[in-house]
């Protein structure tokens, strides 16, 4: 959503009373991906396969965090019921549109060489786990 349509859907109004023209988009609609927006899943498997801690800024952390899943769980299952309105807020620094950072490409381009390989995958994800573990 755009600046002004989020906060109108902040004063109260719903969403589909404030989007009517693609004026009151930040961006143009999109189908988004899995790993981004609401991404719903049992405890154990949250645990098992959590967001990466080591991505740096806006960029590529959504998009690792699907492989990871459908390598570990299979191919997720997503609504074409409705819409997921995304609120407008500031945006973070980043390289460009496609890379938030190098290091979180680089460690992106880790999970997509990790995309069929379950063990590389879990051991990978267990680097994560130690480093979100640390930082507590």
């Amino acid at each position: 959503m755009s600046q002004q349509a989020t906060a109108h859907v902040l004063a109260g109004l719903e969403p589909k009373d404030v989007l009517d023209t693609l004026d009151d988009y930040d961006q143009p609609p999109y189908r988004g991906m899995a790993g981004g927006g609401i991404t719903v899943m049992k405890r154990e498997v949250y645990l098992q396969a959590p967001m990466d801690h080591r991505f740096v800024g806006w960029g590529q952390e959504d998009q690792a965090w699907a492989i990871a899943l459908k390598c570990l769980f299979g191919n997720p299952w997503r609504s074409q019921n409705g819409p997921l309105w995304h609120l407008w807020h500031p945006p973070q620094e980043r390289m460009s549109r496609e890379k938030g950072s190098l290091s979180s490409w680089d460690l992106y381009s880790s999970y997509r060489r990790l995309a069929a390989n379950q063990k590389g995958m879990e051991e990978l994800l267990a680097e994560a786990r130690q480093v979100a573990a640390g930082a507590r």
